[in-house]
């Protein structure tokens, strides 16, 4: 995180310092690698009873792990949402009254872009193309589900085009009293 901070104060025209560069370089190096593979567990022991394989089978390797975690009974809502925070699932609830129930989306929230993490990893979003695989509703919402409200980085765009042109602005405002003061004008 204090290299984000590092990186954030830097001039945006100049090119970050060595310095900062070996120290990412340098965190990098500590990282360990995880993978993620999401996989339908359910589908995959349902179609390979009578020992045939499956097209969801998994081929695991030496060191490989195989994580399957807790069932829980809870929804999770975070993003730009008023009160982000897990409540208890509650069949027949949909995504948007889980919104609803933390205190509704933000201004500054993208309505069009929300989407559910699932429990198994999946990601259901209401743009996503259905024709490769099955059918998949982004307002179904089952226990341990995650439901992320995204910023609309739509609305950030003017903010920091406005921010130009009133640093410009004002940059010449400065400059033309300059030229009058000493009489240029």
């Amino acid at each position: 995180m204090a290299l984000a901070l590092q990186l954030a104060q830097e001039d945006t025209k100049q090119q970050p310092s060595l310095e900062i560069v070996r120290s990412l370089a340098d965190q990098l190096r500590g990282v360990e690698p995880t993978g993620r593979l999401v996989i339908d567990l359910p589908k995959l022991i349902r179609d390979t009873r009578g020992g045939r394989r499956s097209e969801f089978d998994v081929t695991l390797m030496d060191g490989d792990q195989l994580f399957i975690p807790p069932i829980t009974q809870e929804v999770t809502v975070t993003g730009e949402v008023f009160y982000p925070t897990s409540h208890l699932y509650k069949k027949g609830l949909d995504r948007d009254k889980y919104v609803n129930m933390s205190g509704g989306a933000t201004a500054k929230a993208d309505r069009k872009r929300i989407y559910v993490v699932r429990a198994n990893g999946s990601v259901a979003t209401a743009s996503a193309s259905t024709s490769w695989f099955e059918a998949v509703d982004p307002d179904e919402v089952s226990p341990g589900d995650t439901i992320v409200v995204p910023l609309d980085v739509e609305r950030v765009r003017p903010i920091s085009l406005w921010t130009s042109v009133s640093q410009i602005i004002y940059q010449l405002a400065i400059a033309a009293a300059s030229a009058n003061a000493i009489g240029v004008f």
